[in-house]
């Protein structure tokens, strides 16, 4: 121990500060001596010795010295998990922006092209064909059609088949009134000797879903066809060129109309009342 140190005594509550070995304050020790004497108490209590300061900032420094490597890799830690969340979170959202893109390029339909109006249908109700047949036979089942077909045909009277709720109608040709239908039915008896039937004839009532375009070309259709018939029925000609002029109107994306274009492009504009009826056939199966 420093002799020169000083030491705390407590003495009725009081602390006395002495230095040991200290020659230079007689008086001191003479106090601390007289202290001891006038008192009846056992020996005073040291309470305490003060700590150097710089054992207390050592051991300070130890302990940070300690818990810096800790330190270091919570913070290290942090930065690289920031660094690595926000680069998968750019890689998850340009990996999702390639695939919306690649759908949509995918998807015609979906797709945006400029300066192409896009088309919209709407439903309408197809008007009826009317006309008044020449039936030249009903049956059950196809085959049996078809065979009479080949026997009218054979005679020099060529017919259609249509089919109507599971039954083949045998038609040999059409009329725009009951009258006239009934004077042709009267000279293909005589000349083929075979049985003809008077009946009238209408295709189906419904709705259909078509462009503003399509829906313009129907009509026009319908009007022709109507007098067509008309032009057969009371002069016997057929306006080739105006059907002809028909089918170059033709509306884009015409795959709802195709059997019916079809048909008119493959007669060339031309035809009788046969070909009429053919066209008034695939006229009703846009319903179907």
């Amino acid at each position: 121990m420093d002799k020169n140190k000083a030491i705390l005594v407590e003495k009725n509550g009081k602390q006395l500060k002495y230095k040991l070995n200290d020659r230079s304050n007689s008086s001191a020790k003479k106090e601390f001596a007289a202290a001891l004497d006038d008192s009846d108490d056992s020996i005073p209590v040291i309470t305490g010795i003060h700590k150097s300061k710089k054992a207390g900032s050592k051991m300070r420094k130890n302990k940070y010295h300690y818990f810096k490597p800790i330190l270091f890799a919570i913070g290290s830690a942090i930065i690289v998990g920031s660094i690595l969340g926000f680069a998968m979170l750019r890689l998850f959202v340009d990996v999702e922006a390639d695939m919306v893109g690649q759908t949509l390029n995918n998807n015609p339909s979906t797709a945006v092209t400029e300066n192409k109006e896009t088309t919209t249908t709407s439903s309408i109700n197809l008007e009826p064909l009317q006309a008044h047949i020449l039936q030249a036979g009903l049956f059950s089942e196809k085959v049996n059609a078809e065979e009479w077909a080949a026997i009218y045909t054979a005679k020099g009277l060529p017919t259609m088949t249509w089919e109507r709720d599971n039954q083949f109608f045998l038609i040999a040709g059409a009329a725009n009134t009951k009258e006239d239908a009934k004077f042709l039915a009267d000279e293909l008896k005589l000349d083929h000797s075979v049985d003809i039937f008077v009946k009238e004839w209408t295709t189906i009532n419904g709705e259909i879903e078509l462009t503003e375009e399509k829906e313009n070309w129907m009509v026009l259709f319908r009007s022709l066809w109507q007098d067509t018939l008309n032009n057969l029925t009371e002069q016997n000609t057929f306006p080739t060129e105006k059907w002809t002029e028909l089918l170059e109107q033709k509306p884009d994306e015409t795959t709802k109309l195709s059997p019916l274009l079809s048909s008119i492009s493959e007669s060339g504009g031309d035809g009788d009342h046969l070909q009429l009826l053919e066209w008034m056939y695939y006229y009703e199966q846009l319903l179907k």
